[in-house]
């Protein structure tokens, strides 16, 4: 009796705790039901914002156009180059001297602003960390991935041939009709996945204007009035200021920037500097409705690109002077192929900074700089200044510009170790990377007329030629005065005042 008591009483709590995991279950259940109503609302009010702002956009499209003429293309400026001279002196402790500079004032470049996709009420995020509005769910993407090329990748977004559409003609009326029909539920999927590319493969803002008109261009066959609609469309949505533009027989892209675009006409409108995407026309009607909170385009680069790797054969380079300072670099040419293509941009004719703080890629960071990194360690801090210095005067072969490519060209840092030649705007760019990633320093640019040259902040006092910046003491280092040591200031240029270009650090 007392063996079945026991036994009952057993079976007794396996029943309660059976009865608590049903209850358990159920209110899972239940929660999980009204969690799910909770997204759904959140998604279907999310939709109807878009689409309320869809619509007040397209009824301003009938009535916002007007035409206007292009502002001329603002040039780089254009001087005679000072050419590089050898340095014949065997000293390399130089005697401190103070050199004159101009009015000294920090060149201050827009930043990237954080760009969200419009009518999202969200927190600002990191650009890595945007999320896309209401993640597209895998079965919502299922057989509707469309695939196209985009600098040696294959990139994959929810699109196909349901995205299509036609315009009528290029009346007001048609291109508002048409701009409404994009707020459509199923162009939903399509833009969460663009924007999903754009994190996954660190594209930066111009990147990923440009890998939507290749898409769009893509998917209809070619460039279209159509396929430039949806690009606007698209960019409009994920928060960048774009205006469409018209002739009789064609639709334009026009982008804002915040920084100034070289060599490319422009036009002003709401105070921001817009730039055709393509083609080259002075005058356009210009559609003048706009989103809230759109922001410009930043042209830096804050890192590099993901692209499909089509590596470079091994380039030796080494430094003359200091022969453990030597590596073999390998450049993947899928993305000196993308710099290639960049726009040249810059703020108050400064045209080199932007690609001074372009970090260079991870695949050239793995293969030159350990053996850099290995060359400087132990070394006094004059002394692994010297070593990288030496290596970008002494590895790299000068030439300038106007013979090489019959203008002037400013490389980003990668793009000196990839071509053979480089002048002194290249040398200052990459020696500026390697000891801001190397040796953790500060560094400015000096520049004279036809010459730039750099100036590094040292932790500790160095003899040599030095500019004051602010109240800091920086120490003349020249890329291009071949066998220079730090502190060596070029004899063309020593006469003169140089302007101070701060650098990011």
């Amino acid at each position: 009796m007392k063996r079945l008591a026991i036994i009952l009483g057993f079976c007794s709590c396996t029943l309660t705790a059976a009865q608590a995991q049903d209850s358990f279950d159920d209110l899972l259940k239940s929660s999980r039901m009204q969690f799910d109503a909770v997204v759904k609302s959140a998604r279907d009010d999310y939709q109807k914002l878009r689409e309320e702002a869809d619509r007040e956009y397209a009824k301003v499209m009938k009535e916002a156009w007007a035409e206007s003429l292009a502002y001329k293309a603002i040039e780089p400026p254009k001087e005679v180059p000072v050419v590089p001279v050898k340095y014949e002196k065997m000293e390399l402790t130089l005697p401190s001297i103070k050199l004159p500079v101009k009015d000294f004032s920090v060149v201050e470049l827009p930043q990237p602003k954080k760009v969200l996709p419009v009518a999202v009420p969200l927190p600002v995020v990191e650009k890595k960390d945007i999320p896309t509005v209401f993640p597209v769910k895998k079965d919502e993407l299922a057989g509707a991935m469309f695939s196209f090329p985009f600098y040696g990748s294959q990139i994959e977004v929810a699109a196909g041939k349901e995205h299509k559409f036609a315009l009528k003609s290029l009346s007001e009326g048609d291109i508002a009709k048409a701009w409404s029909t994009l707020g459509h539920e199923k162009y939903k999927g399509l833009l969460e996945s663009c924007l999903k590319v754009r994190s996954e493969k660190n594209m930066c803002d111009w990147a990923y204007l440009k890998m939507l008109n290749t898409l769009f261009d893509t998917l209809f066959g070619g460039r279209c009035n159509e396929s430039t609609m949806l690009a606007a469309y698209v960019y409009a949505q994920s928060g960048y200021k774009v205006r469409l533009a018209k002739n009789s027989n064609r639709l334009y892209l026009l982008y804002a920037s915040c920084h100034t675009i070289y060599s490319k006409n422009f036009w002003r409108v709401d105070g921001d500097k817009f730039y055709l995407y393509d083609g080259d026309v002075n005058s356009v009607n210009i559609c003048r409705a706009k989103y809230d909170n759109e922001q410009p385009m930043s042209m830096q680069i804050s890192s590099s690109p993901i692209l499909a790797k089509n590596n470079s054969g091994n380039r030796a380079l080494k430094s003359k002077r200091y022969p453990e300072a030597v590596g073999n670099v390998r450049i993947n040419k899928n993305l000196i192929d993308f710099f290639n293509d960049y726009p040249l941009a810059g703020v108050d004719n400064e045209n080199w900074v932007l690609n001074a703080n372009t970090p260079i890629s991870d695949e050239v960071k793995a293969t030159l700089y350990p053996s850099l990194k290995k060359a400087i360690a132990g070394k006094k801090e004059i002394d692994a200044l010297n070593c990288l210095l030496n290596f970008v005067q002494t590895a790299l072969v000068y030439e300038r510009d106007e013979k090489v490519w019959g203008h002037d060209r400013v490389f980003f840092a990668e793009e000196t170790l990839f071509y053979p030649y480089a002048d002194c705007e290249d040398r200052s760019i990459l020696f500026s990377r390697l000891v801001r990633d190397l040796m953790g320093l500060d560094v400015v640019f000096l520049y004279y007329p036809g010459h730039l040259a750099t100036a590094v902040k040292c932790r500790l006092q160095q003899q040599g030629d030095y500019v004051v910046v602010g109240a800091s003491r920086y120490l003349v280092c020249d890329p291009s005065y071949i066998n220079a040591p730090a502190g060596a200031t070029m004899p063309e240029v020593a006469q003169q005042k140089a302007s101070v270009i701060k650098l990011n650090d």
